[in-house]
């Protein structure tokens, strides 16, 4: 069994179009089948859409119907550029540039030129990249070198090329929006405004930006402006922050939203037409050729955290819609319940006997049973980060977005201890020691650099531990003696300290490939298998890795998914390991391989 998909949910096929707003401005909405950062091919036949972390799938306009998928070995795939006569699709991911034939999705070729590319525009202009946050630089249809033009402010919604490459938008040291031509160099004009999000009319000749206004109240408003560049004339100010996609291919209407709202408005008349649809789709939003407006498809029900039911390796998985549901190893439904119409947490634990289960739902936790009757509701202000289990599934542990923690009976319900000291506002990692004796939290100072452990029955303090940095996760290994922290910044993306705080030497799990720079070395997860003498990993790359620590190499790799894996768990026998990924859950072998 390798890597075999259980929970798996289809999106539905996009709602047939609907007109919307007054008569004077008929405006076409249209569901896409497909969510994720998108371009519409220059003709308006195909739509080529980021999917996942490593896949672009192009699909055909008029039906949905995929057409092929564009797949990379990196991950961090940001929206794809269509040559101007689309015939060629350009690919951005972590540091590598490709091309594509935009006819059968046949790989063209890396493009060097484009390495370290965050963004790029392809116009009648030729190439426009922003390179590493440094430099926007023009490139030639050869990819040559035309031009280099420094940025001195790394804003990347307010650096932005005009669609047909030849001019450039950017914030300058003065903190005002400034525009060049980039073939000549030279500085066409300065707006002396400081804009949050610019948008380029498609012909080049207008500009909308959202800009912040002090209000009576002394509390901030976002409204957009519309700018002629030539003559400086404001054409139209709107409330609302401009979608990133704002203006129609004729120039002639603008996506602004605020407030858990979008609106299309008609620059020259300013008539407007309410938009469906939810805070996440309006800078995914798209226009096509035709006029019509594509929305993005509606958030599917995906899962969002898993976990083994120990005595016959069934899963529970819970949803994003706060569906929780126990199946078997092939995916077949055992039963479940559902917690209702509440923002569910990603956060899901199995009590160590199996029968309950410990789930983040709104500003709480709940324990309840496999049945879904509540047993206690562990209520959170603000709302709960992190929790676990003690040993014996007595008591739980959690931590709020204020930093502080709580020790609770996992019966009643009751708070037995209250610990401060975490830092408010980020998140603070908590974990039992594996006797139940003792609890642990983290990091418990400004500076991230150290956590503090209690006993678990009078809730003193017992010591403080130094060594784990802006700690991520915590976890204690099953004899006791060593604690292991994953860092979200720093060079290492593990760190392990004795349970004393005795330091250890550097724990030899790090970026595989060399591939995360900048502070992106390091694993979103991390836990021991149920031995204490293995360690799974999950980084940015998609990539799951089996460690035993001390080992330069991993013992397993499991390269089967498209983004980032978001959960991971071990079963009891530490040879079965599940992630969570790709909007389904997926169950690796990973026994322990004896070397001779």
């Amino acid at each position: 069994m390798v890597g075999r998909p259980m929970h798996r949910r289809r999106r539905h096929r996009p709602p047939p179009r609907h007109p919307l707003g007054p008569p004077g401005m008929r405006l076409e909405v249209t569901r896409s089948p497909r969510r994720g950062p998108s371009a519409v091919s220059p003709d308006g036949t195909r739509v080529a859409t980021a999917h996942a972390q490593r896949q672009v799938v192009v699909w055909e306009e008029a039906t949905g119907d995929e057409l092929f998928t564009l797949t990379t070995s990196e991950a961090g795939m940001g929206r794809p550029v269509w040559s101007p006569d689309g015939t060629r699709i350009l690919t951005l991911t972590s540091g590598v540039a490709r091309l594509w034939d935009a006819t059968d999705g046949a790989p063209l070729g890396e493009v060097p030129a484009l390495r370290q590319a965050r963004s790029a525009t392809w116009g009648e202009g030729g190439v426009v990249a922003d390179i590493d946050g440094d430099h926007m630089i023009c490139f030639d249809e050869h990819w040559e070198e035309v031009v280099r033009w420094p940025l001195p402010h790394d804003w990347d919604r307010a650096n932005r090329p005009s669609p047909d490459g030849w001019r450039l938008a950017f914030i300058d040291v003065d903190e005002q929006l400034s525009i060049v031509e980039l073939h000549g160099g030279e500085l066409v004009t300065r707006l002396g405004l400081a804009a949050n999000t610019l948008v380029w009319h498609p012909e080049g000749r207008q500009v909308a930006m959202t800009i912040p206004r002090e209000r009576p109240d002394h509390r901030t408003e976002w409204v957009t402006q519309v700018l002629d560049l030539d003559s400086q004339q404001l054409l139209r100010e709107i409330p609302g922050l401009v979608a990133l996609q704002g203006f129609s291919l004729d120039g002639g209407r603008l996506v602004v939203h605020d407030d858990g709202s979008a609106r299309v408005v008609d620059i020259a008349t300013g008539e407007s037409a309410e938009l469906p649809g939810e805070d996440g789709d309006w800078d995914e939003v798209l226009w096509h050729p035709s006029g019509r407006l594509l929305l993005p498809a509606e958030e599917p029900t995906v899962p969002v955290a898993a976990a083994f039911r120990g005595r016959d390796d069934a899963v529970v998985v819970l949803d994003s819609s706060g569906s929780v549901q126990l199946q078997d190893r092939e995916g077949q439904q055992l039963g479940g319940f559902n917690v209702g119409d509440r923002p569910v947490r990603g956060l899901l634990q199995l009590s160590p006997d199996g029968t309950r289960v410990l789930l983040g739902c709104g500003e709480s936790l709940e324990v309840r049973g496999l049945d879904g009757d509540l047993v206690a509701g562990l209520d959170h202000d603000p709302y709960p980060q992190d929790a676990a289990w003690s040993p014996d599934g007595t008591r739980v542990i959690s931590s709020g977005r204020d930093g502080t923690v709580r020790v609770w009976d996992a019966t009643t319900g009751e708070v037995l201890h209250t610990l401060p000291g975490g830092v408010p506002y980020g998140r603070v990692a908590v974990a039992w020691s594996p006797d139940g004796a003792e609890v642990m939290a983290g990091p418990v100072n400004e500076s991230g650099r150290s956590f503090q452990i209690w006993d678990a029955t009078s809730g003193d303090a017992v010591r403080r531990v130094a060594g784990v940095e802006t700690t991520h996760e915590l976890r204690w290994s099953t004899d006791g003696e060593l604690i292991l922290g994953s860092q979200l910044e720093g060079d290492s993306g593990l760190r392990w300290v004795s349970s004393t705080g005795q330091p250890l030497p550097p724990l030899v799990v790090q970026d595989p490939d060399g591939m995360f720079e900048d502070g992106f070395d390091t694993p979103w997860l991390a836990i021991w298998d149920p031995t204490g003498t293995r360690l799974a990993t999950a980084w940015d790359d998609c990539v799951v890795r089996v460690w035993t620590p001390g080992s330069p190499e991993p013992s397993h790799v499991f390269d089967g998914h498209l983004n980032p894996v978001t959960h991971m768990a071990w079963d009891d026998s530490g040879e079965l390991l599940l992630s969570v990924s790709d909007e389904a859950v997926k169950l690796w072998n990973a026994p322990v391989l004896q070397l001779h």
